[in-house]
């Protein structure tokens, strides 16, 4: 019996494994440029290797991406207001997108630190990266504080 769990564990982490993989192999760096600059939000994070995910329904920040068509460009951590605008809640990240292995990576890098995250998913309305930790985030597009307040009554 233990044997048969076991079996069926191993089989459910190789089907995650294998379904959560990379699926941004045909994009085109025009397609990437378009999908990805704007604001987002993380709508969940997870990590398989332990059957962990948190979802976030409400969050008080935003994050800004922009890349120029040499997929360089920054990332920016807001706070949204109920006008419309936003407050800069940190620095910018510096960031740059690169092709490797048939996988395309996010390499970030601030005064401090410097680490990567490689782009599982990408559309117009959502995307998700996997870091070096193993954690898969997913992002959903950003709308308005307003919007997320009222979706939320």
């Amino acid at each position: 019996m233990k044997k048969k769990i076991l079996f069926s564990g191993l089989i459910l982490i190789a089907f995650l494994s294998f379904s959560c993989k990379d699926n941004t192999q045909n994009l085109s760096d025009e397609d990437i440029v378009e999908n990805l600059n704007g604001y987002w939000k993380i709508d969940k994070v997870e990590r398989a290797e332990f059957n962990d995910i948190r979802e976030y329904k409400f969050s008080t920040y935003a994050e800004y991406i922009e890349v120029d068509s040499n997929l360089e460009g920054f990332r920016i951590k807001l706070q949204p207001q109920l006008d419309s605008t936003f407050k800069k809640s940190s620095n910018p990240e510096n960031l740059v997108i690169k092709k490797e292995n048939d996988s395309l990576h996010m390499h970030y890098e601030t005064p401090l630190d410097e680490w990567k995250e490689t782009l599982i998913s990408l559309d117009k309305d959502e995307f998700s990266v996997e870091n070096e930790r193993g954690f898969v985030y997913t992002y959903k597009r950003f709308e308005s504080l307003k919007k997320e307040l009222e979706a939320h009554e």
